[in-house]
């Protein structure tokens, strides 16, 4: 009986551990010189330009070395933290990296990629490559209204020089409120876009 007792506790505690591991939130890199955007493939609006180029045309942070440790990284925002709970709660997705070749526009073989969360389950706890909500009071931001925050962060590292193909795929399980308006179940923000490595 002891016995049983002994191996229920630590079946339960292995439950315990695994439920915080898959708690918890990404840690943002220190040194910010390799962090770019995914927003420079997204534009919205009724007639909106073309995907830019990470670390080229539309980057404001430049280009990319070869030496620099890379980031990728996109928000995600909403007027009250209880919203962007819901948001946290319902996203999944994977994001890839391919050779691409620029002459021919062709997208070529997956370089690195990355999925989180399981679709299929239709309930997402894993916030692994998010950052714990915060609050923002920005003047420059939300037409200068506090709002709550969480950042997707990816650590892709070092990559040859080279022009690649990133291919995001970011997913909602359910219609999500941000505050101002619904964003409906289903793929969210997925223009892929040229990355350039110098």
């Amino acid at each position: 009986m002891a016995k049983k007792v002994l191996t229920l506790v630590a079946a339960a505690a292995a439950c315990l551990a695994a439920a915080a591991s898959a708690a918890a939130y990404v840690t943002p890199p220190a040194n910010t010189a390799g962090v770019h955007s995914l927003i420079t493939c997204l534009y919205h609006g009724t007639n909106p330009p073309p995907p830019g180029v990470i670390g080229g045309t539309g980057d404001s942070k430049g280009s990319i070395s070869a030496s620099t440790d890379l980031w990728l990284t996109i928000g995600w925002g909403a007027n009250t933290q209880a919203q962007l709970g819901n948001f946290l709660a319902a996203e999944y997705g994977s994001v890839v990296i391919s050779q691409y070749d620029e002459t021919t526009k062709t997208v070529g073989s997956t370089v690195d990629s990355i999925s989180w969360g399981n679709p299929t389950l239709k309930k997402q706890t894993d916030v692994s490559l998010w950052t714990a909500p915060a609050a923002v009071n920005d003047p420059r931001l939300n037409s200068g209204r506090p709002f709550w925050q969480s950042r997707f962060y990816w650590n892709v590292g070092l990559l040859p020089s080279g022009s690649y193909w990133v291919a995001p795929d970011f997913e909602l399980t359910k219609t999500t409120f941000d505050g101002t308006s619904n964003v409906p179940a289903g793929p969210w923000d997925n223009t892929g876009c040229e990355m350039v490595v110098s």
